[in-house]
C-alpha cells in the first residue's frame, strides 16, 4: 500500500560539522587564553610587590589597608564562571546549517505557517519597523523557497507598518480593555491577542520582542524542529497500541 499524499517528509539533512581548520583554531583559542591569563596573573603579582609591599611591623591602619584590598575579590567567582565559559565552550563560527524545505503538517498536508508575533508598547516604532523589517529579508533570502508566513504585531500604540501591509496584521489593545484575570503588560496584551485571532492547524507562533530579528539560519532551524516534533509524534502514534474492540 502506498503512502498517503499528507504524510510528511522526514528526510533529515546532519548539520555540519567543524572542519580540521575549525578545530585547530579552536584550540589555539584556547591555548591563547591560557597564555594570556598566567601573563596577567604575573603580571598583577608584580605590580603588587611593587605597590603593595607592607613593612615588617605595620601599623594598624596599614593592616586595615592590607584587609581593604580584598574587595577586588568580590567579582572573582563571576570572572572565573566567564572564564571557564570561554575556555569550555570555545567554539569558532559553525558553517551555515542547509535549508530545508517546510515541512507538511501531518493532518492536512499543508505546509506550516510561521507566524511572527511582537510584542511592543510601541514606543520604540523605529526598532520594532527593523524587526519587521528583518524577517521579510530572511524569507527573500532563503535558499530554498519558503512556506507561508505572517507577521502579527500587538502593540499599546498604533505603529506605520503598511510597507507590509499584505503579510502583516496589527493589533492595538484599547486602553479600557480588561482582562478576565486583571493582567497586565505582555499578559494583557497576549490575552487580547488570543481573542482576536483563529489560528490554523499549520500555524507555528514564534513570540518576539520588539528588538528581536529573524535570520535565514533561524529560518532553517524552525524548520528543522518542526520536522523533528513531526517525526516524534508519527513514531508515537504507530507505537501506541491499538485496541480491537
Amino acid at each position: 500500500m502506498s503512502e498517503p499524499a499528507t504524510r510528511p517528509s522526514h528526510d533529515e539533512t546532519p548539520l555540519p560539522r567543524l572542519t580540521p581548520a575549525q578545530r585547530l583554531g579552536m584550540w589555539s583559542y584556547r591555548l591563547w587564553l591560557l597564555l594570556a591569563t598566567g601573563l596577567l596573573v604575573v603580571a598583577l603579582l608584580y605590580l603588587q610587590s611593587l605597590v603593595g609591599a607592607i613593612p615588617a611591623h605595620p601599623t594598624t591602619m596599614q593592616r586595615g589597608v592590607q584587609w581593604a584590598e580584598l574587595v577586588w575579590l568580590a567579582p572573582a567567582p563571576l570572572a572565573l564562571a566567564l572564564w571557564l565559559g570561554w575556555f569550555l565552550f570555545a567554539e569558532t563560527a559553525r558553517p551555515r546549517p542547509p535549508t530545508l524545505s517546510p515541512p507538511l503538517h501531518p493532518r492536512t498536508g499543508q505546509p506550516v505557517r510561521l507566524v511572527f508575533r511582537y510584542v511592543t508598547r510601541g514606543d520604540n516604532q523605529d526598532v520594532l519597523r527593523d524587526a519587521v523589517a528583518s524577517v521579510r529579508l530572511a524569507l527573500d533570502s532563503y535558499e530554498t523557497p519558503a512556506g507561508p508566513w505572517r507577521i502579527e504585531v500587538v502593540t499599546e500604540r498604533a505603529v506605520t507598518l503598511d510597507e507590509m501591509a499584505g503579510s502583516l496584521r496589527q493589533f492595538v489593545v484599547p486602553k479600557t480593555y480588561r482582562t478576565p484575570e486583571g493582567s497586565r503588560f505582555k499578559a494583557r496584551a497576549l490575552t487580547y491577542l488570543q481573542t482576536h485571532t483563529a489560528p490554523e492547524p499549520e500555524d507555528w507562533h514564534l513570540y518576539l520582542d520588539e528588538e528581536s530579528q529573524i535570520d535565514s539560519t533561524l529560518i532553517a532551524g524552525l524548520y528543522r524542529l518542526l520536522r523533528q516534533s513531526y517525526r516524534q509524534a508519527e513514531r508515537a502514534r504507530l507505537s501506541t497500541p491499538r485496541v480491537v474492540g
